[in-house]
């Protein structure tokens, strides 16, 4: 496979097509564009609260994870 792209925009990026159940038999990969730059993003702060209140629902809450949901 021959794959060509501009790399001009630092982040971590799911390749992969939209056919569910292929990303849920793992056919899927992630790509890091330029790692040194990714740690000089700031994260947002609603990035962190998604993530505590992530993390409080599952804490009471069974998911079902029957599907990657890319």
């Amino acid at each position: 496979m021959v794959w060509q792209v501009t790399a001009n925009n630092p982040g971590v990026w799911a390749f992969h097509c939209h056919v569910a159940w292929h990303v849920s038999t793992g056919l899927v990969v992630d790509v890091m564009e330029n790692p040194n730059a990714i740690k000089t993003l700031p994260l947002p702060s609603t990035s962190h609260q998604l993530c505590r209140d992530w993390a409080a629902f599952t804490n009471t809450t069974v998911t079902n994870q029957i599907d990657a949901g890319l």
